[in-house]
């Protein structure tokens, strides 16, 4: 498969798990809708997906949120299904993403040092 394909792929799964998360889709109360898809990384045969999730949530609410996703991974699973063209639906796996709130505070720390 093309690398250009795959990244299209990569790219068409975020945005649709971003949505459905975002629209509060998934039922599931320990996923916080404040939690962003931080990126998908799919494997070379398409048969898994490693999504990574962050956002600017607390390390209890981030890990309570990606438990959540990996529950309600045969639901989401079958949202890809039906919304983007795939040979196979990928089997999701959510990971912690914490380089959006270390980004920040490098940030605020840049800020405080006067950069």
């Amino acid at each position: 498969m093309s690398t250009e394909r795959h990244q299209r792929l990569e790219h068409q799964l975020t945005q649709r798990l971003a949505t459905v998360i975002l629209n509060g889709e998934v039922k599931d109360p320990r996923v916080s809708r404040m939690a962003v898809i931080a990126g998908v990384k799919l494997s070379p045969d398409q048969k898994h997906a490693t999504v990574r999730v962050g956002g600017y949530l607390s390390e209890n609410d981030l890990a309570a949120t990606v438990e959540g996703l990996n529950s309600a991974g045969g639901f989401l699973q079958g949202v890809i299904a039906r919304s983007v063209r795939m040979k196979w639906t990928p089997r999701l796996r959510f990971v912690e993403d914490r380089s959006i709130a270390e980004g920040f505070e490098v940030t605020q720390k840049l800020k405080e040092l006067g950069f």
